[in-house]
């Protein structure tokens, strides 16, 4: 089943055409059917993806990621991971080594600050 099968399948559980489906989410006419073969952009299913209440995850592989199945992402969280699925191998390695460099240096900085103000009780 691809992205499109997917999509129609679950307008059809709530009703609604694939045509009804791009008017509420500003998709131009006819785009979703190029899904059938085309990848869509990230911000397009990213707006079905609200729309339907499915994850994004789901529409690319039909599966519910286990960790996050029955939490629902913040819209924030799910634009960075539609980002980041977009990304290349290389580029995927590159962004994962500067969060962990970051959120190394984040824990330096809160474990300095912590133990100053231990000083100054």
């Amino acid at each position: 089943m691809n992205i499109y099968e997917r999509i129609k399948e679950a307008c059809k559980k709530q009703n609604i055409t694939i045509s009804f489906l791009e008017s509420q989410t500003g998709i131009s006419n006819g785009s979703i059917s190029k899904w059938k073969v085309q990848i869509p952009k990230s911000d397009n299913l990213y707006s079905v993806s609200q729309y339907l209440n499915r994850t994004i995850e789901y529409f690319l592989t039909g599966e519910e990621n286990p960790s996050v199945a029955g939490k629902r992402l913040a819209q924030d969280e799910e634009q960075i991971l539609a980002y980041y699925n977009e990304l290349c191998e290389e580029d995927k390695i590159i962004i994962k080594t500067k969060m962990i460099k970051f959120l190394r240096e984040q824990r330096k900085m809160d474990a300095e600050t912590s133990g100053e103000a231990m000083m100054h009780d």
